[in-house]
Formats: C-alpha cells, sequence, structure tokens
C-alpha cells in the first residue's frame, strides 16, 4: 500500500495481532481505520525493520481519511467508484457488509493495483 494523501491519521492503538499495511483495523467490533504499518512479529536483537514495519504491541498508525493506492486481487477487475467495505476476517472486499471502507477513484489495472478514497466514519 503507498499513501497518497492523509486527512486524518489516529495513533492511539496498539498492534496486537500480526498485519499488513493496509489491513482493516478493528476495536471492539468496530471499523477504526486501514493500518499504515505491516506488523510483524519478530526479535529485534536479530532483525532490522524498514521504516513502515514495527514489531508486536508498538502503536500503529491508523488511516481515517485519505487517499491511497493499494494491491487487490487481479480477478476482481474493480470499476471506477466501486464502494469497498471491510469484512470479519480483516480483509478489504467489494461484497457489501456492515463496515464501508470508501471507493475506487480509479478503475483496478491489470496488476491488481487501484487508487482508493478512504472515509471510515
Amino acid at each position: 500500500m503507498k499513501l497518497i494523501q492523509a486527512s486524518k491519521i489516529d495513533m492511539t492503538h496498539f498492534a496486537v495481532i500480526k498485519m499488513k499495511s493496509g489491513d482493516p483495523v478493528f476495536h471492539e467490533g468496530e471499523l477504526i481505520g486501514l493500518s499504515l504499518n505491516t506488523v510483524k512479529n519478530i526479535d529485534l536483537s536479530k532483525h532490522v525493520l524498514m521504516g513502515w514495519e514495527v514489531p508486536l504491541y508498538s502503536k500503529i498508525q491508523i488511516l481515517v481519511e485519505g487517499e491511497v493506492f493499494i494491491r487487490l486481487p487481479k480477478s476482481w477487475k474493480l470499476p471506477k467508484y466501486q464502494k469497498l467495505y471491510a469484512n470479519k476476517n480483516r480483509k478489504i472486499t467489494w461484497r457489501r457488509t456492515e463496515f464501508k471502507v470508501g471507493k475506487t477513484l480509479l478503475e483496478q489495472n491489470e496488476d491488481g493495483y487501484c487508487k482508493i478514497r478512504v472515509d471510515i466514519r
């Protein structure tokens, strides 16, 4: 995932599970945003983390409102302005759920990348 523009970022939550950058983040059953960090369960004395990676139980950046480029399954072939949602498995989907993430701003390209507008309120 590549951040293009962030209107609102939340940094008050700690990562208690492993996740990838761009995964939906839930707190007490509610969607609070998309993770801007990759959370890894590693020994810091033996490994070096990249700038966007954080160890487990660290504070993470959560995108609540903004624009990102994100890679989605190639087979979806999403059109422009397709609404996107998050499911209980912490994955983004085009199938309607109670957790609205945002919508696509461009058609999904042949490699699976798509520009989306995130608006979680």
